[in-house]
């Protein structure tokens, strides 16, 4: 009971230091900031200039440290304690930590927690804040394994293709959800398919087929 009078007091307190002018930008963020796939990774998968991926399906948590700062020491500390778990959560789920920046979720949580009080509960708020922690970059390298594996049952005379098809499609693929990221699995697959096409699975599975094919019949003594 405590927590909750606690955190409605700090949402209290956060709506009247926001209210104040300019007090948004009062503090610069010394914080973590979200995962974000490199420059070489970008402009590769890309194949255009310095275009910036862009969002428009949330507005940025705005960063309320300087609310966090004024608050009591020990109301302080059950942030902090709330903060961690949320952490520990996101840091104990595979998929989901290679998706997303589990310290950049902590830190957004926490400014979260201060704007938006009880009303929502932990996981929520949690699964509120990772579209702006997706880590690209992580993204990229686990889809690119998983790619290969997927792909491992066409053998090692479409080795060379399917790593570039792999590489090219993981890329492709974390850019686009980094844009419009959702936790679904048929929304990610779709993706990952689409991406997969654009990169040359169809023309690797053709050829796969044909060969398999030709030396089937010559197998058979359909063919010299």
């Amino acid at each position: 009971m405590r927590t909750v009078f606690h955190i409605i007091a700090l949402t209290l307190i956060a709506a009247a230091l926001l209210a104040l002018p300019g007090a948004a930008g009062a503090q610069e963020s010394t914080r973590p900031q979200p995962g974000t796939i490199s420059p070489e990774l970008e402009a590769r998968a890309r194949g255009e200039g310095d275009k910036q991926n862009k969002n428009e399906f949330y507005k940025p948590t705005p960063n309320l440290g300087y609310v966090f700062e004024q608050l009591p020491r020990d109301m302080q500390d059950e942030l902090l304690a709330e903060m961690d778990q949320i952490h520990g959560i996101c840091a104990a789920n595979k998929s989901y930590s290679a998706y997303y920046d589990c310290d950049c979720i902590g830190v957004k949580f926490l400014d979260r927690r201060l704007m938006r009080g009880p009303q929502i509960g932990s996981t929520n708020l949690m699964f509120d804040v990772s579209k702006e922690c997706v880590n690209s970059t992580s993204i990229a390298g686990h889809e690119f394994q998983r790619c290969l594996q997927r792909m491992h049952y066409l053998g090692d005379k479409m080795k060379e293709r399917i790593y570039e098809m792999c590489e090219c499609a993981s890329n492709k693929y974390a850019l686009a959800y980094a844009e419009t990221p959702a936790m679904s699995i048929r929304y990610q697959m779709r993706m990952i398919v689409g991406a997969q096409r654009q990169c040359g699975y169809d023309s690797i599975v053709r050829d796969y087929n044909i060969d398999a094919n030709l030396e089937r019949a010559q197998r058979d003594n359909y063919l010299p």
